[in-house]
């Protein structure tokens, strides 16, 4: 062995191994961390169903463009103190509900979400821990004026926010934290 191969320094030792170690040590312990997913003022959570506030009063096609096409589109009609209004009624099917949109002179003024137990029995319900979480799942911010009413098997608050009108739980079961359906009301003339 000659005395340049006896001098040279073991392949661990050399500057140039100790940066794409280090690189390589950061990339490991970067990636053992979960990412945080925000939803909106509650901070992390991976509760949220859906952003309701996003469909107040929008138009038909802005729905369309945000939930794509319906499964269904039905002509409805609602009786109003002011008599029949005409409207029409637009469907959904997610992974987590079924939604019904009901559109009046091109304006979404309520979003009703079934769970699928309550629609088509076959899923569990929304489930919850406190109605915090209901709140959570939907990104509903009562307002500084809000009210809330709770008869044990719907639970409703109104006014919430300037977005949404009314929001109304039915089928609340406190006692296995779950419920069947949400309303959410933009606009209230028509429901009065």
């Amino acid at each position: 062995m000659d005395k340049k191969q006896a001098r040279k320094r073991p392949f661990y030792k050399k500057k140039r191994f100790i940066i794409p170690f280090l690189f390589f040590v950061f990339i490991v312990v970067v990636s053992q961390v979960s990412p945080v997913e925000y939803t909106g003022p509650y901070g992390p959570s991976s509760k949220l169903i859906d952003d309701v506030t996003q469909y107040s009063r929008i138009t038909e096609d802005e729905l369309k463009a945000i939930k794509g096409e319906p499964a269904t589109i039905e002509p409805w009609s609602i009786q109003t103190k002011y008599g029949k209004i005409p409207a029409k009624i637009l469907t959904y099917d997610a992974d987590k509900a079924h939604y019904e949109f009901v559109i009046i002179d091109n304006s979404v003024v309520r979003a009703t979400l079934y769970s699928y137990q309550y629609w088509v029995g076959t899923d569990i319900p929304f489930t919850y821990n406190e109605i915090e979480d209901i709140k959570e799942m939907f990104n509903i911010i009562p307002g500084e004026y809000a009210r809330t009413k709770d008869n044990n098997i719907n639970y409703i608050i109104s006014p919430v926010n300037n977005k949404i009108a009314e929001v109304r739980i039915v089928g609340l079961d406190k006692e296995n934290k779950a419920f069947d359906l949400i309303k959410f009301t933009y606009d209230q003339r028509y429901f009065s």
